[in-house]
C-alpha cells in the first residue's frame, strides 16, 4: 500500500480566491497548483530590466506534519520566458520542506518591454514532487 502524504496550504487571500478559483492537477505521480498574482491594484507594470517581489496568498503555513517525502518547486508559467522575456529572480525556486511562510515570486523583466499583469492572472505553478517508490539504478 502506497503511503499517502498530506499537504495543507493556508489561503491568506481568501476574497482573491472566491473570486479566482484554484486549480489543482495531477499527472504521474506530480501534484500541481496555478498561482495567481494577488494584486493590491488593477494593473502591475514591470518595465524593462526590473524585478518586482509578488504575493501569491498562499502560505505553507499550516502543515499537521511536515512531509520530508516531498520537495516543492515554483515553475514559472510556460512560455513567459520565451514570448514575454519574464523569468523568476533565481529562475526555479525549490522550497525548503521546513519554510513557514507566503509564497511570493521574484519576476524580473528582462525585456525591451514594459510586462502588464491583472490581477489574478496565472504567473507560475506550485509543484508537489514525492521521491517516494523510486528506484535508481546505474548501468554502466
Amino acid at each position: 500500500m502506497c503511503k499517502k502524504s498530506i499537504i495543507n496550504l493556508k489561503i491568506l487571500d481568501i476574497h482573491r480566491y472566491s473570486i479566482f478559483p484554484l486549480f489543482l492537477h495531477r499527472i504521474h505521480g506530480v501534484v500541481g497548483l496555478y498561482l495567481r498574482t494577488c494584486l493590491n491594484k488593477e494593473i502591475l507594470c514591470i518595465s524593462p530590466n526590473c524585478s518586482k517581489l509578488l504575493s501569491t496568498g498562499i502560505s505553507l503555513r499550516g502543515f499537521d506534519i511536515v512531509p520530508s517525502d516531498i520537495q516543492y518547486l515554483l515553475l514559472p508559467r510556460s512560455g513567459l520566458g520565451y514570448t514575454k522575456n519574464i523569468v523568476f529572480g533565481n529562475f526555479i525556486e525549490h522550497i525548503k520542506t521546513l519554510y513557514e511562510g507566503e509564497l511570493k515570486l521574484s519576476i524580473w523583466n528582462r525585456g525591451k518591454l514594459n510586462f502588464y499583469l491583472n490581477p489574478g492572472e496565472i504567473i507560475a505553478h506550485l509543484v508537489f514532487i514525492s521521491y517516494l517508490n523510486i528506484k535508481v539504478n546505474f548501468i554502466f
